[in-house]
C-alpha cells in the first residue's frame, strides 16, 4: 500500500526483516499509526537506508523491547490522545506488564533478592501507593538460580530537590524540564520515597537530569536497567483494571532492557565509527562469553583484579550514584508551579518572566 495524507503509514516490514523478530514486525504493523511527520521520517528510513540506520537497529533489538504503545487505528494528533485497553493474551504485551513478563523468564544471582529497585525520570503523574505497589510488583519479578522468586524491592525515586535546581548549572530554569505540579509531587505517602540527584562520579551534580532510567542494584553490581521514555505515571506503565484482567494505558513509549543475559549473547554493541566489517574479536568474545557469567556494574564499581575471573564484568554508565541517598528533613522536591523567592545562581526567583525552554515573544 502506497501511504497517503489520509491513511495510517505501514512500515514496510521487508526493511526490518533481518532485524525484528517475526512477531515484533507484525506487532509493528498492526500497531504503529503515523502522523505526518513521523511518516516522513519513516519513509526516509525506507526508502534511504545506509549502514548506521542498519547497525543502530540491529543493535537496539537485540536487546529487550518494553513498548508501550497505544493499539488503535487512526492518526493520534499533538493534543490527542487515544487509550487502550490490552486483555487477555494481549495484557502482557504492554506497559509494566511486558516488563514484569521479560522479567519473569530472568534468572539472576541470589545476591538481587530483595534487592532495591530505582527509579528516575523527569515527570512526576498523579499517583496512588495501590499503583505503586502494582509497579513495584512488575520491577521485583525474576528469580534466583535455585528459582526462588527475588521478591519485591523497596523503591526509591530520584528527583531532583528545590535547591538542587536552583544551585544547578542553568538555575531555576532547568526547572522547566523537571514538570513535576505541586499537586502530584507534594503527595504525603511519596516522602518515604525520595532520594537525591547525585552524580559526583562523572561531575554532573549541578547538571538537572532528563534521562528516565529504572534499575535492580545491590551496591554497584545491576541486576537489569532500563532505559525508557517513560516516566513515572499511569498514562505510561499502565494501570490493571478489572481485577487484574485489563491493563488501562494512554501513551506512547518505548524502552530498552539491559540484561545481562541478551548482552551476553550479543556481545558489547553498537559502533558509530567502525567500518561496519565484521570484527575479528567477535567469535573469540562469543566462546569466551559461552564460558562465563555476565555481570553488570556500574562505573563506579571497585572489583578490579580481585573480581571472579569466571564472570564477563560490563559497565552500564548508570548516571547517577548507587545507592542513592534519601532526602533529609530539610530537603524539598522540586515543583515546577510553586514560587520560589530564594535567588539561584544567576540571581533569578521562580517563575521567571524568560523561559530558555519556550517560544519566546519579541
Amino acid at each position: 500500500m502506497t501511504p497517503t495524507s489520509n491513511t495510517p503509514f505501514r512500515l514496510d516490514s521487508s526493511f526490518y526483516r533481518g532485524v525484528l523478530q517475526e512477531e515484533a514486525v507484525l506487532q509493528l504493523d498492526q500497531e504503529l499509526a503515523f502522523t505526518d511527520l513521523t511518516r516522513k521520517m519513516a519513509l526516509d528510513c525506507v526508502n534511504r537506508p545506509n549502514i548506521f540506520r542498519r547497525k543502530f537497529a540491529k543493535a537496539m533489538m537485540k536487546l529487550a523491547n518494553v513498548g508501550v504503545l497505544t493499539g488503535q487505528e487512526g492518526q493520534i494528533g499533538p493534543n490527542c490522545r487515544r487509550v487502550n485497553k490490552p486483555a487477555g493474551s494481549n495484557l502482557k504485551k504492554w506497559g509494566h506488564m511486558k516488563l514484569r513478563t521479560v522479567l519473569q523468564e530472568c534468572v539472576f544471582d541470589k545476591e538481587f533478592q530483595k534487592s532495591p529497585l530505582v527509579y528516575q525520570f523527569s515527570s512526576l503523574g498523579s499517583l496512588d501507593e495501590k499503583w505503586m505497589a502494582e509497579l513495584a510488583f512488575s520491577m521485583s519479578s525474576g528469580v534466583s538460580d535455585d528459582k526462588t522468586p527475588l521478591g519485591l524491592g523497596e523503591p526509591l525515586i530520584i528527583w531532583p530537590t528545590v535547591e538542587d535546581v536552583r544551585c544547578s548549572l542553568e538555575g531555576y530554569a532547568a526547572g522547566n524540564a523537571i514538570p513535576g505540579p505541586q499537586k502530584n509531587v507534594e503527595k504525603e505517602f511519596l516522602k518515604k520515597y525520595w532520594a537525591k540527584w547525585k552524580a559526583s562520579h562523572t561531575g554532573r551534580c549541578r547538571a538537572m537530569p532528563h534521562i528516565k532510567t529504572f534499575t535492580r542494584y545491590n551496591g554497584q553490581n545491576l541486576a537489569w536497567l532500563l532505559l525508557t521514555s517513560s516516566n513515572l505515571s499511569k498514562a505510561a506503565w499502565g494501570a490493571l483494571q478489572k481485577n487484574n484482567s485489563q491493563l488501562m494505558i494512554r501513551s506512547y513509549e518505548l524502552g530498552v532492557l539491559f540484561l545481562p543475559s541478551n548482552i551476553k549473547r550479543h556481545g558489547r554493541g553498537f559502533s558509530c565509527i567502525d567500518d561496519g566489517n565484521p570484527s575479528k574479536d567477535k567469535g573469540k568474545l562469543s566462546e569466551k562469553s559461552e564460558a562465563q557469567r555476565t555481570k553488570l556494574v556500574t562505573l563506579t564499581w571497585q572489583g578490579g583484579r580481585n573480581a571472579d575471573s569466571s564472570s564477563e564484568v560490563i559497565q552500564l554508565p548508570v548516571p547517577y550514584e548507587l545507592p542513592p541517598q534519601r532526602y533529609s528533613s530539610e530537603d524539598v522536591p522540586w515543583s515546577w508551579d510553586r514560587r520560589y523567592s530564594k535567588k539561584d545562581v544567576y540571581g533569578q526567583v521562580w517563575p521567571r518572566h524568560v523561559q530558555l525552554y519556550a517560544c519566546q515573544d519579541f
